[in-house]
């Protein structure tokens, strides 16, 4: 996987030193936010949001304590995305959004870093369970990378 200079020149701005995080990734689909109108989950009430976010911020930072390095959340979330942040969790900039959804220029690039970024951890994490999604985007990106990839999984 070769970037290319526009996706390259995006990336270089990060100051991303490879293996020097580890990359968690987190799928709501619709859990918290009417994301994909096709997929019929629907969104949680607001007390089920909030233990669903609660959890999974807690088995991030219980991620990072084991592994005692900084981790790069990423989602498909903006709400939670916008949560682990304003909890002092990193997160890229960026418009998140699925591409069958919205394949506007901004939301596909942000798709690139984080595909990119993810590949460049030292290890890659996937949040797992009960109102999550099984995404393969961050096996994918573990491959590209060639990284060691686990599966978490979390009870709400």
């Amino acid at each position: 996987f070769t970037p290319s200079d526009y996706l390259q020149s995006a990336l270089d701005k990060l100051l991303l030193k490879e293996n020097s995080y580890i990359a968690i990734h987190v799928r709501f689909v619709n859990a918290l936010e009417l994301a994909e109108l096709d997929y019929a989950q629907r969104p949680l009430n607001d007390e089920q949001k909030n233990v669903l976010m609660l959890k999974c911020y807690e088995s991030i930072k219980k991620i990072e304590t084991k592994e005692k390095l900084k981790a790069i959340v990423f989602s498909d979330s903006s709400t939670f995305l916008n949560f682990a942040k304003q909890n002092g969790s990193v997160v890229l900039d960026g418009n998140v959004g699925h591409i069958t959804y919205n394949s506007s220029d901004d939301v596909v690039l942000k798709m690139f870093i984080d595909l990119y970024a993810i590949s460049r951890a030292r290890k890659v994490f996937m949040l797992r369970g009960d109102k999550l999604y099984d995404s393969a985007f961050p096996i994918y990106a573990s491959l590209i990378g060639s990284k060691p990839s686990k599966i978490v999984n979390i009870t709400i």
